[in-house]
């Protein structure tokens, strides 16, 4: 990259600072007003998504915005200064009007314009998705597949010789940071770091306006710089020499039209970001329940057909992602209430799959429920496209674990995130037991014949 075109960068995430703080002042300055001036607004909940207790379990709360007689359909939050939309009907029907909830000021807390799809409303939003999504059609899946067996298998395997793991740093976040760093064709030795770099990125994006939030910026930041300056030299590389990796492709041409270095790079970046954390979430998530269900591991031994069940299940119970942000175009009525143009929205994907009003006993698993229209990763013209991708790996963990670990136990405390966006474990140590297996190597439980020999703990 050229001085002057570094400096630019370097100038515009300067501004993306400076946007997120006045952004955050703008809405808790439109709060002080409404409170000055007796300006209407919709019902006041104490719901902070920032407040610790929230963080370390936001579904109390959740069930206090959905439950009650006469719970509105918007809720407003006077300390954050934003509105808040937990039902599941109305989170639905947001998700679905990108022309009155726009992206363009990104979907984090912070009101930040980016050159990437997440933060882009159509036609531009069309434009970038157009070749990003080259890499996530059924038959790029159906590619990737065997790539997704190798890096799955490798650490299933390496997890069951141990006969225990910590699950998060062994097999939740390497599955998919792995895997995405592989489409975007990072060498393999640079992985790890752009994990780290990911992760301080994100933390960033999230984080709140205080003394520890703003640390956190600043290190997103570095995280960013550095990232730019590696991912640059890959970019212009790509350019000259179009590979079938997800650079390549977003590097060619569609017609007259070419993303700019800057979009190749952010684009990259959410992938990396994004693809990575999701999944870590589903996959550390999904490991929780079963160790707190050891009735639904069994039940998945016995019936692996129900995997696909599971894994929709686990995301509507406990969404990855808990909500996104939107700033509203004009102003809107929603039930009783209208949030006025220019507003902050909350959108609460994770309060919206356990509504009562749309889920019979939501606070449950329930492996046979198979929700098919959870929430969990979005809907309408930004679902997620690493979808199918996370479903793939998430299949492939559970398909290769299953027929050799006969269950899984806790080996010590486990502990979330402190995270108000992200909703998965930061910690997480299993004992992982393993299947009995006769003579000819089929497991008594599940008549499954494997190509292992009969697992001993070291």
């Amino acid at each position: 990259m050229k001085l002057a075109d570094w400096l630019r960068f370097r100038g515009s995430l300067m501004k993306i600072g400076l946007d997120g703080v006045t952004g955050v002042v703008r809405d808790r300055t439109a709060a002080y007003s409404s409170l000055v001036s007796g300006r209407k607004t919709a019902p006041l909940t104490s719901f902070d998504p920032f407040a610790p207790e929230t963080r370390r379990d936001p579904y109390p709360a959740y069930r206090a915005l959905l439950t009650g007689p006469d719970a509105p359909n918007v809720w407003y939050n006077r300390k954050r200064g934003i509105w808040i939309i937990a039902g599941y009907d109305d989170v639905r029907a947001a998700l679905r009007d990108p022309e009155a909830f726009s992206s363009a000021e990104s979907q984090a807390r912070y009101r930040v314009h980016l050159q990437s799809m997440n933060a882009a409303d159509p036609p531009e939003h069309t434009r970038l998705r157009k070749f990003v999504s080259r890499a996530f059609t059924p038959r790029a899946m159906a590619a990737w597949q065997t790539v997704i067996n190798e890096v799955a298998d490798e650490l299933v395997d390496a997890m069951i010789a141990r006969g225990s793991t910590e699950l998060v740093s062994d097999l939740a976040k390497p599955l998919p940071n792995r895997l995405i760093a592989t489409m975007l064709g990072i060498p393999k030795q640079d992985h790890a770091q752009f994990l780290a770099w990911a992760d301080a990125m994100a933390e960033g994006a999230f984080a709140p306006l205080d003394a520890h939030g703003i640390a956190l910026s600043a290190r997103s930041a570095r995280a960013t710089s550095a990232m730019r300056r590696n991912l640059d030299r890959l970019i212009t590389q790509r350019r000259r020499h179009p590979g079938d990796d997800l650079i390549s492709m977003m590097t060619a041409s569609d017609g007259d039209d070419v993303l700019t270095d800057n979009e190749v790079f952010w684009s990259a970046a959410m992938l990396i970001g994004a693809g990575s954390e999701t999944t870590t979430n589903l996959l550390s998530g999904l490991f929780l329940t079963l160790a707190q269900r050891p009735d639904l591991y069994a039940r998945l031994r016995e019936q692996p057909e129900l995997i696909p069940a599971a894994i929709e299940e686990q995301l509507r119970f406990v969404a990855p992602v808990q909500g996104f942000y939107r700033t509203a175009t004009r102003d809107y009525t929603m039930g009783a209430q209208t949030i006025p143009a220019g507003a902050r929205v909350l959108l609460l994907f994770a309060a919206a799959n356990r509504d009562p009003r749309h889920y019979d006993d939501p606070d449950t698993f329930d492996l046979l429920r198979n929700p098919s229209d959870h929430l969990a990763f979005g809907i309408g013209i930004h679902f997620c496209l690493g979808t199918p991708l996370s479903r793939l790996e998430v299949s492939r963990v559970l398909t290769r674990l299953l027929p050799r670990v006969e269950s899984i136990r806790f080996a010590g405390d486990y502990r979330y995130l402190d995270d108000p966006t992200m909703r998965g474990l930061a910690h997480l140590p299993l004992e992982l037991v393993p299947a009995k297996a006769d003579a000819g190597g089929t497991d008594t439980a599940t008549g499954v014949t494997t190509t292992a020999e009969p697992l001993e703990r070291p």
